[in-house]
């Protein structure tokens, strides 16, 4: 897992400074298919934990589903709009 954490990050910092979102499995390629995109859930949310523990909004906002093109549980949950308001 930790591994995987710095590189994801930066794949989705890269996303959000571009307005941008990345489905789960376009996540899951980015990162090498180090965790199918189904097992994602977890990684986000260490890494949600860790943005929230620097006062950052979370990254996992911008990783939406496939099928629907909404966000995951992140968005759900009103992330989104922590991340759009950093963003400008």
């Amino acid at each position: 897992m930790q591994e995987a954490l710095p590189i994801m990050r930066g794949v989705l910092i890269f996303v959000a400074l571009r307005g941008g979102t990345i489905t789960y499995k376009e996540l899951s390629i980015a990162i090498d298919k180090r965790y199918h995109y189904r097992q994602l859930g977890d990684l986000l949310d260490v890494l949600s934990q860790d943005c929230f523990d620097h006062g950052e909004p979370s990254l996992a906002a911008v990783v939406t589903r496939g099928d629907t093109s909404q966000p995951g549980e992140a968005g759900r949950e009103g992330r989104t709009a922590g991340l759009l308001q950093a963003l400008g």
